[in-house]
């Protein structure tokens, strides 16, 4: 009966060591009781070194306080705990990781310790961060798509009005684009396009929420008007559009037209009311001027 609770215990441990997953035991006062193989290599720590040790002679403060809690919290309930957090590895690496724990009884019944397993989830989360950021910007010029301007301007204007601050949105858009398509095609279209995001990011500050949200129409949300007023934006705008067309080796004179609108928290309105007034504002600037080429 003895040699077959050893070989039994062999068998364990030989299997557990063969799990890739880090896996770590505690008893109930959250002392390491073992671990296995692959949890040694990720926290390039002996399993002799890590056993009667606490969490927080393991790992930083801040994370052992968290790892202290919700274990605390599964002694004193019992079953199972599943939840996201980080880890940092042998090389200081940190890693996003879910832990699943549950805890073990001893032969009256009664939690003695728990058992906790670690999945791996930094690429998964490095590839959902990536698509959420693919999802929110222009393929083409690389600034934020209409769904990412939106969804930052909406949050910036509850920040507005709370911090009692204004805002200014410019509609701006591309002037005979269909031109520069019909004479250089596409190519010489999504050329100009990316052009006009370059000389936007110039004119605006980094802080500032530039987007394309159409064809060839982008907008501007500035989220600090300390020190400006839609006359010096305006003039800066046109200062680089000009300096853009004067380089040589233009195949086509970039133009834009567009329409500014300070937010006045103290009379607040949606980002729809907003964005219509800048799009009027810009087609009434656009129509001035194509009256006045007649």
């Amino acid at each position: 009966m003895e040699k077959e609770s050893r070989d039994m215990l062999t068998f364990l441990k030989t299997l557990i060591d063969a799990i890739p997953s880090p896996i770590f035991y505690q008893d109930i006062s959250g002392l390491y009781l073992g671990c296995n193989r692959a949890f040694e290599e990720f926290l390039g720590l002996k399993k002799e070194k890590l056993v009667g040790k606490s969490v927080y002679d393991v790992f930083p403060k801040d994370l052992a306080e968290k790892y202290y809690t919700m274990d605390s919290l599964l002694a004193h309930q019992g079953g199972q705990q599943t939840y996201e957090d980080q880890i940092i590895d042998a090389n200081g690496k940190t890693h996003d990781v879910i832990f699943i724990k549950v805890t073990y009884l001893n032969t009256d019944g009664v939690p003695a310790g728990l058992v906790g397993v670690m999945v791996d989830i930094t690429e998964r989360k490095r590839m959902e961060a990536e698509l959420l950021s693919m999802s929110l910007r222009d393929q083409l010029t690389g600034i934020y798509n209409r769904r990412g301007f939106i969804n930052l301007a909406e949050q910036w204007i509850k920040t507005a009005n709370r911090a009692k601050r204004q805002m200014l949105l410019s509609f701006i858009d591309v002037d005979d684009l269909k031109k520069i398509n019909d004479t250089l095609g596409h190519e010489g279209g999504d050329k100009a396009l990316v052009e006009t995001a370059n000389i936007l990011r110039q004119t605006f500050r980094e802080s500032d929420i530039v987007a394309r949200i159409g064809g060839d129409e982008f907008a501007v949300l500035v989220l600090d008007m300390t020190d400006l007023n839609p006359e010096i934006l305006s003039r800066r705008l046109q200062h680089n559009i000009d300096e853009w067309n004067a380089k040589v080796s233009r195949q086509y004179k970039l133009a834009m037209s567009w329409g500014m609108t300070l937010y006045d928290p103290e009379s607040p309105i949606s980002l729809n009311q907003l964005m219509s007034l800048s799009d009027k504002l810009m087609y009434a600037r656009k129509k001035a001027k194509m009256n006045k080429s007649i």
